[in-house]
């Protein structure tokens, strides 16, 4: 079943779904099924008008998670879970981007890490520069990118 997006009730649905996703990402994912979970992300068949009307029922839902990490005050894993719930719904426009998650080492036991997407090659939904600093690509896997810093 296709479905098109234009009226505000769409979009409504889309934050709301966008929300449990956002608060159930850390109970059900793991390193070792993400790409099995991004891969089920296609099942379902949507049809935005274009990529431009697909971006335009996802910036509320960007807009919507920032408030529930600012009003949940969630300090770990925001980049993840925003990124993770934006891939879900691009993978539903069959729009293809891909998940870049960059680790840095500062010690043994010290690691910080980064997520954003990018759509050929260009970085989306990204307000810092954060990603920048992660400048080493260390491998591919499926639709997932993994850097480091050097």
């Amino acid at each position: 079943m296709i479905k098109y997006i234009s009226d505000k009730l769409a979009i409504l649905y889309f934050i709301a779904y966008s929300v449990i996703l956002y608060i159930g990402i850390p109970y059900f994912v793991s390193s070792r099924n993400l790409p099995k979970l991004i891969e089920k992300f296609q099942k379902r068949k949507y049809r935005a008008r274009d990529l431009q009307g697909a971006f335009h029922v996802l910036y509320p839902v960007e807009k919507t998670l920032y408030f529930l990490k600012r009003r949940l005050k969630i300090k770990k894993n925001y980049c993840f879970r925003k990124s993770l719930v934006l891939l879900y719904w691009l993978r539903k426009f069959h729009i293809m981007a891909v998940l870049n998650i960059g680790l840095k080492f500062k010690d043994e036991r010290k690691t910080y890490g980064h997520c954003w997407l990018t759509l050929d090659h260009k970085v989306i939904f990204e307000k810092s520069d954060r990603y920048q600093q992660y400048n080493t690509l260390l491998g591919k896997k499926d639709c997932i990118n993994y850097w480091t810093s050097s």
